[in-house]
């Protein structure tokens, strides 16, 4: 049987001394979420900015549902209260 100890440290996710991931691997995965993160936020500021900040839709095209949405809008601090657009005079 293949167990753990059978694998490499590529094939568990980074370097593993002994069943602990070292401290490189650890500071790997940190970085990655922050980047993964980051990707998520800028995603979603730029499709709430093309909607005009049209909550549903913004949603619709994202693939999540709009409590799914405000939680991100307010978890990444994105104003979620567009400014109405002026009409003309």
């Amino acid at each position: 049987m293949i167990d753990e100890d059978d694998l490499s440290p590529a094939l568990l996710g980074g370097s593993v001394i002994g069943g602990i991931q070292s401290a490189d691997a650890v500071e790997d995965d940190a970085s990655s979420t922050v980047a993964l993160e980051e990707l998520e936020r800028l995603t979603i500021q730029r499709v709430f900015d093309k909607v005009s900040g049209n909550k549903a839709r913004a949603g619709e095209l994202l693939g999540i549902s709009r409590a799914t949405l405000y939680r991100k809008l307010k978890r990444y601090q994105i104003p979620s209260n567009l400014p109405a657009e002026k009409v003309p005079s």
